[in-house]
C-alpha cells in the first residue's frame, strides 16, 4: 500500500546534488509574504510582548555582551525581514545602540529593508561582502542545514571574530550527517541533518569553543513535540534541534 501521508522530509541521498530539488524555496512569495505578516503583527503588540522569547535566545546574549555607550554590531544570518531584530529592539530598548545587519536572500531583504524604511540601525545584505569588517554577535538562525559547504560558511563568518556565535535552531545529532529534501510552499529543498560533533569541531577549527547547548521545543506541523520523522528508521531520526553558543577559545 503506498504511503501518500504528507512527510516534513523524505529520502535520502548522498549529496545536495544528487538530491532533486525544485521550487524556490525561502525566496517563495508565499514565504516572504508570511515573514512580512508576522512582523507586522508583532510591531502591534506591546513591547513586553513583542520582546517575549518564544523561540530564539538572542535578546538575552546580545544584552549580555553590551557594554554602555558602545554601538553593539549583530550579524544575524538568515534574518529574514529582521523579526528578531523587534524583539531585540523591544526587549533592550534605548539602554543599547545597535547595528544591526540581516542577511537573506534578495527577495526576502527587499521585503526587509520596505518594512524597516527609515531605521538607520538595520541593514539588508544579499551577500557577506556587504558586511562590516567585524561583529560582537553573529547569530545563525534556523540555516546552517540549508548549505551543503556549511564549514565554509562556518569560516567565513568566524573572519568576523565575534565575541560569541550563536546558532538557533540546528538539526544535529549523534547519527552519521544525512541529506534528505524538504518540503517547504510547493518547494522540496536539500536539507542535511548534521553531525553534532562535526559542528563543534568546525567551530573549534574556527577558533571557537562551545559554551552552551540547548534543546529547542518548537513546533512543526502545529505540534510541539519530537520532530515528525516516522518515516526514517530510528537511528536517523532527531527528537528536537538544538540551540548552540561559541565563544573565542583560549
Amino acid at each position: 500500500m503506498a504511503d501518500d501521508q504528507f512527510h516534513v522530509w523524505e529520502g535520502l541521498f548522498e549529496s545536495f546534488r544528487e538530491a532533486e530539488a525544485y521550487g524556490k524555496g525561502f525566496a517563495d512569495d508565499e514565504w516572504v509574504e508570511r515573514v512580512r505578516d508576522r512582523l507586522v503583527e508583532l510591531r502591534r503588540a506591546p513591547d513586553l510582548e513583542r520582546a517575549a522569547v518564544h523561540e530564539y535566545l538572542l535578546p538575552g546574549l546580545v544584552a549580555a555582551v553590551s557594554q554602555p555607550g558602545q554601538t553593539l554590531t549583530v550579524v544575524d544570518f538568515a534574518g529574514g525581514v529582521g523579526i528578531e531584530y523587534e524583539q531585540v529592539r523591544a526587549a533592550l530598548g534605548e539602554q543599547v545602540s545597535l547595528s544591526y545587519h540581516v542577511v537573506d536572500q534578495p527577495e526576502v531583504c527587499e521585503a526587509g529593508r520596505e518594512l524597516h524604511a527609515g531605521d538607520d540601525a538595520i541593514r539588508f545584505h544579499s551577500d557577506l561582502d556587504s558586511l562590516p569588517a567585524g561583529a560582537d554577535v553573529v547569530h545563525v538562525g534556523s540555516a546552517l542545514q540549508y548549505f551543503d559547504d556549511w564549514p565554509v560558511l562556518v569560516a567565513r563568518l568566524a573572519q568576523l571574530v565575534p565575541q560569541r556565535f550563536l546558532l538557533s535552531d540546528l538539526y544535529a545529532g549523534t547519527f552519521d550527517s544525512f541529506v534528505t529534501l524538504q518540503n517547504l510552499y510547493g518547494s522540496r529543498v536539500p536539507f542535511r541533518f548534521l553531525n553534532i560533533d562535526e559542528v563543534v569541531e568546525a567551530f573549534a577549527g574556527a577558533g571557537y569553543e562551545l559554551v552552551l547547548r540547548t534543546r529547542y521545543y518548537r513546533r512543526v506541523l502545529g505540534k510541539l513535540g519530537p520532530l515528525p520523522m516516522e518515516n526514517f528508521e530510528a537511528s536517523r531520526r532527531l527528537d528536537y534541534p538544538s540551540h548552540l553558543m561559541f565563544r573565542p577559545g583560549v
